[in-house]
């Protein structure tokens, strides 16, 4: 089996266009508004930056996005009742 080299640019943006068509279908017709919440209980550079992509990526495509930071000290159960403010 020979190997097939992908473009992941080309990829990545064909998949955008496809979740943007998907996240449009389900926001027209039947009124369905996708959401993406990001808890963040860290002061990690690195997980700051991943959450900023997600979000980012998120709204190009027409997703609602919701950042809500906890300070680091932070124990669970968090209180589910920050979601839907």
């Amino acid at each position: 089996m020979s190997a097939k080299v992908i473009n992941g640019k080309v990829y990545a943006d064909n998949l955008h266009v496809q979740l943007s068509e998907i996240v449009i279908k389900l926001k027209k017709p039947h009124a369905i508004q996708p959401s993406l919440a990001v808890l963040l209980v860290s002061n990690d550079p690195a997980s700051q930056v991943y959450v900023k992509n997600e979000i980012k990526f998120t709204n190009e495509i027409g997703i609602k996005s919701r950042h809500i930071r906890f300070p680091e000290e932070s124990q669970p159960p968090f209180n589910r009742t920050c979601l839907y403010r």
